[in-house]
C-alpha cells in the first residue's frame, strides 16, 4: 500500500502549489488585457508624433475696440451734440394738498423758458431750501424732458416728500444740468434715418382749455381740455400734461401732474397718449387735489416737461 500512499500525497502536494501559483496570478492582467494596453500605448505615440501643427490651428484676429462704437453711434454723436445753455425760471409756487392716505404733501408749479434758438435737452430742475444754519439743501430733484427753441412750458409736479414742517415760502428752484442741441454748422436732418429731435419740436401738441365743472362723488372738480396732435404723425402721440394752480391775483400756487397717479412719482406719470389731429379730453380733480385758494378759471393746462 506504501506506493498508492506516496503517489496521493505528491498529486496533493502538486494540487496545493497549483493553487498557491493561480491566487498570485489572478490579479494580474490577462493576455488579451495586455495586447490591448500595448495597441493603445502604440496609437497614442504615433498620433502625437504624426499630428497636426498646433502652430497652423492658430487663426489670428484684429482686435477690436469697444471705444470706437459703429458708424451710427458715431454719426449721432457728430450730429447731436450738445453745449451747455441755460433755463429761465419764469414764475414758479407751492401749494399744499392732501394725498388719498391723508398725508400733506407739496405741489410745485411752474413756468420755465428755453431763451435759446436751439432745443434743451432733458435737464433737471433741483427743488432746494435753508436749513436753520442757514446752509443750503435739495429737497428733491424734477427731471425735465425737451423743450423747444423759445418756448414757455408748464411744470406740474407732486413732491415725494411729506409736507411736514418745510416752510414752502423759503423753497427755491434752481436749474441743472442744462444742455442745447448743437449741430454743426450745415447739419440738416432731412433723410437721417436717426429719430429727429427737430421734427419732435415741432411736432409739439397744442392744449386749451374748454370747461370745469363740479363732481359730487367724488366730491371736485372735471376739467375739460382740448388736444391739437399733428395730424402728419399718424400714431397715438405721447405727452406730458402739467396742470398749474394760480390764486385771483395769478400767483402760482401749486401744481399736479395731469394724468396718472400724481402721487405715485415714477418717470411716466403725467404722460398720455392722444390720438392725431383734434380731440377733447378731461381730468378728474379730487377736491383734496386742489390747494386753497386756488381759482378754478386760472386753472393752466397744458403740454408740459
Amino acid at each position: 500500500m506504501r506506493p498508492i500512499r506516496w503517489i496521493a500525497d505528491n498529486a496533493h502536494s502538486l494540487r496545493g502549489f497549483a493553487a498557491r501559483v493561480h491566487r498570485r496570478t489572478e490579479h494580474l492582467p490577462r493576455l488579451p488585457f495586455g495586447v490591448a494596453l500595448g495597441a493603445a500605448i502604440l496609437l497614442l505615440v504615433v498620433a502625437i508624433e504624426t499630428g497636426p501643427d498646433r502652430d497652423s490651428a492658430v487663426t489670428e484676429v484684429d482686435e477690436l475696440s469697444l471705444l470706437d462704437g459703429d458708424e451710427e453711434s458715431q454719426r449721432f454723436e457728430s450730429e447731436y451734440s450738445t453745449v451747455p445753455a441755460s433755463l429761465e425760471i419764469v414764475e414758479f409756487g407751492f401749494g399744499r394738498v392732501t394725498d388719498p392716505q391723508g398725508v400733506e404733501r407739496l405741489g410745485l408749479g411752474a413756468v420755465i423758458r428755453n431763451p435759446q434758438d436751439s432745443i434743451v435737452m432733458p435737464s433737471t430742475l433741483a427743488v432746494v431750501g435753508t436749513d436753520e444754519e442757514g446752509a443750503t439743501f435739495t429737497l428733491e430733484r424734477v427731471y425735465l424732458d425737451f423743450i423747444p427753441a423759445g418756448a414757455s412750458v408748464p411744470v406740474g409736479y407732486m413732491l415725494l416728500a411729506r409736507a411736514g414742517d418745510i416752510d414752502e415760502s423759503t423753497l427755491d428752484l434752481v436749474a441743472e444740468d442744462v444742455y442745447m442741441w448743437d449741430p454743426p454748422a450745415g447739419t440738416s436732418s432731412a433723410g437721417s434715418n436717426l429719430y429727429s429731435i427737430e421734427e419732435r419740436s415741432r411736432g409739439r401738441a397744442e392744449i386749451d382749455m374748454v370747461d370745469v365743472e363740479p363732481l359730487f362723488s367724488p366730491e371736485g372738480y372735471r376739467i375739460t381740455y382740448r388736444v391739437e396732435a399733428a395730424e402728419d404723425f399718424g400714431y397715438q402721440e405721447t405727452l406730458k400734461i402739467a396742470i398749474v394752480f394760480r390764486d385771483g391775483e395769478g400767483a402760482i400756487i401749486g401744481g399736479m401732474p395731469g394724468w396718472g397717479d400724481p402721487f405715485g412719482g415714477g418717470d411716466m406719470v403725467g404722460y398720455r397718449s392722444v390720438p392725431p389731429g383734434i380731440s377733447i379730453q378731461y381730468l378728474d380733480l379730487p377736491l383734496e387735489y386742489i390747494p386753497d385758494g386756488a381759482d378754478l378759471n386760472r386753472i393752466e393746462i397744458g403740454p408740459g416737461v
